[in-house]
């Protein structure tokens, strides 16, 4: 608390312990025996207010000092609606990581639920006959026969199957691969789904499957395309690139990023490009990535 001055009545001290509020100056007006003196809270706003001082003492009638109580209002109304908001948002928070995460990411729950039913009864995509044999052949991005007849990875989605667009994530080829998948799907969905609400998280999620899945069908064999494949490991890196880029340019509660975490994916996803990892979905790594960091820097770019 520093002291910018006196004045000799309870109006003009008042009217300018106002004015310095209006201008974004914390500061209040006490009475000190026969005079009032002026207060401001931030020691590093004292040289500005000396200032601003000196000038209402020139010209204490000068018409920008009139409004100066009903501005100070209008500012001290909006730093109260700014506290109580987040009062409400730290409640909110506070209630939602309380919740057992059934409750505040079902969701995610519920994939990584689909996704260990889908691949134990499809014998981790091996099933040919049978009910794992069906599931294995309609959760594909295409039907195997007809791409092997037609050479075209969209063959069976250009039939109307569009769901074979996104169930390819609930797939995978063998344990460690399941594993790891739902284990970094969990630790990233229940975090955006918890923050950003279901129906975000799921739209999302829906778009990195989408474009990762359909990348990895498409692209040329030599660059590592190819439409058989499965497993969640485009979406978890759409969602780490969400995470990532939340955390470098607009980080908030509950969302964050470990630097250790960082570094581990980022050099998985490079370890996969060589020959020391077996038969991989390098391209849906890389557009699930590329597209989880747009999900995350399109609304920080439409607010500037």
């Amino acid at each position: 608390m520093r002291q910018v001055g006196s004045l000799p009545n309870e109006h003009d001290a008042t009217q300018f312990a106002a004015y310095l509020v209006a201008v974004g100056i914390d500061a209040h007006a006490e009475q000190d025996h026969a005079a009032w003196t002026i207060w401001v809270r931030d020691e590093n706003s004292i040289t500005k207010a000396k200032e601003l001082f000196d000038e209402y003492r020139q010209q204490p009638n000068h018409d920008r000092y009139r409004t100066a109580r009903r501005d100070a209002e209008s500012v001290l109304r909006q730093k109260a609606e700014r506290r109580s908001n987040a009062e409400k948002n730290v409640i909110s928070m506070k209630g939602r990581w309380i919740q057992p995460t059934s409750r505040r990411a079902p969701l995610t729950m519920t994939m990584i639920g689909l996704s260990v039913i889908v691949t134990l009864v499809g014998g981790f995509h091996e099933a040919e006959k049978g009910l794992g044999g069906t599931i294995n052949r309609q959760l594909s991005f295409c039907d195997r026969s007809a791409y092997e007849k037609s050479g075209n990875a969209l063959v069976t989605v250009a039939r109307g199957e569009l769901w074979r667009t996104v169930t390819p994530i609930f797939l995978h080829l063998d344990p460690l691969h399941l594993a790891f998948n739902m284990i970094m799907f969990f630790q990233f969905g229940s975090m955006v789904e918890s923050v950003r609400g279901t129906s975000r998280f799921g739209l999302i999620v829906l778009l990195t499957a989408v474009l990762s899945n359909g990348a990895q069908a498409v692209f040329p064999p030599d660059w590592g395309g190819s439409p058989i494949f499965g497993g969640m490991s485009g979406v978890v890196y759409g969602l780490f690139g969400y995470v990532w880029l939340r955390t470098l340019f607009r980080p908030e509660p509950g969302l964050h990023l470990g630097q250790v975490t960082v570094i581990v994916l980022i050099g998985w996803l490079f370890l996969c490009m060589t020959d020391a990892v077996g038969n991989v979905a390098n391209v849906a790594h890389v557009v699930g990535l590329i597209t989880g960091m747009a999900c995350g820097y399109v609304p920080i770019f439409w607010k500037k």
